[in-house]
This record gives C-alpha cells, sequence and structure tokens, in this order.
C-alpha cells in the first residue's frame, strides 16, 4: 500500500499486505438427489408397506458444514427415520432414510432446508427430491358363494366361493 494518508492527511508508512482477504458468497447448491427404496420387493419403484422405507443419497456443490433431522422436511408421503441422517467424511454427500405413511398413496417427497450451509456460512439452495410413489393402502375385497341363503345338502354340497377384490392382487 503506497501513498495512503489518515484522516489528518498524515502519510501512511508503505507496506506489503502479509494476509489477503477471501470472498465467498457462493450458495452451495444440490448437484443430485438420489432415492432408493429398500428391499424393493416387487421391483416396482413402488414403496408398499413390504418396502416402506426409502433411502435417500443428497449430494452437494461444495463441502456443508453439518447436517440433522431439522434440515430436512418430508414435505408429503411419510416421516424421516429419527437417527438416519449421516454426512460423508468429506461433507459433499449426506445420507438420509424416510418411511411411507400407512395407509397411504400420496407421494413421498422430500426437501433439504436453507438452514444447510458451506464451510463459510452460506445458506443452501434448497432443494426437493423427486416424487417416489407409494402405495401403502391394503386391498379390500368381498366374497359372495353359489349358495348365499342357501344350505348346502347332500344333493348339493359343493359351495363356489367368489373373491372380489377393490385392486389387482399378487395371489
Amino acid at each position: 500500500i503506497t501513498g495512503a494518508r489518515d484522516v489528518a492527511g498524515n502519510d501512511q508508512q508503505d507496506h506489503t499486505a502479509t494476509v489477503g482477504l477471501e470472498i465467498d458468497t457462493q450458495n452451495p447448491s444440490v448437484v443430485s438427489f438420489v432415492s432408493q427404496i429398500l428391499g424393493d420387493t416387487q421391483s416396482d419403484n413402488v414403496s408398499s408397506d413390504a418396502d416402506n422405507v426409502v433411502a435417500y443419497t443428497v449430494t452437494f456443490s461444495e463441502p456443508i458444514s453439518g447436517i440433522g433431522g431439522s434440515d430436512i422436511q418430508v414435505v408429503n408421503g411419510g416421516t424421516l427415520v429419527p437417527g438416519s441422517v449421516e454426512l460423508s467424511a468429506d461433507a459433499l454427500t449426506a445420507t438420509f432414510r424416510v418411511t411411507a405413511s400407512d395407509e397411504s398413496t400420496t407421494a413421498l417427497v422430500v426437501k433439504v432446508l436453507d438452514s444447510v450451509t458451506d464451510l463459510k456460512g452460506n445458506h443452501l439452495t434448497e432443494a426437493s427430491s423427486s416424487p417416489v410413489t407409494v402405495d401403502t393402502v391394503n386391498p379390500t375385497g368381498g366374497i359372495t358363494s353359489s349358495q348365499d341363503g342357501q344350505v348346502a345338502y347332500d344333493g348339493a354340497n359343493s359351495v363356489i366361493y367368489t373373491l372380489n377384490f377393490a385392486e389387482a392382487v399378487q395371489s
């Protein structure tokens, strides 16, 4: 620094700065948001009673200072599994699990909130996951018989029962 003066007009002694000024105002962002139905029993990409836990992996554009359950919002369709949020050693990837709501067809959608910051304190640009299809509604059915209101007897001792389901069933 040369030619500088104080408020009284006195010359400042010339010198070379030893510490540079670093500026970082870039907000971190989510690079990718991947979901996987754990134990996808039907290999149909639908979360059901048999496979109601979905694992999420979020990759960030730069290391973040930390992440916890309060930094993740399940927008609809389920609840965050307590204690499941983990941050990788390099602070670039977070993983967590969500349980789909019972008796629901509401798709799971989660959001990483702007309470997450990078190492310089810049807030994350919030990001939401793609929806995961959910069907945890139990099928309903009815039964009818060929002898409704009648009694089976030696001359008519067989009865045919028919099951009617509200949706397709496996077996």
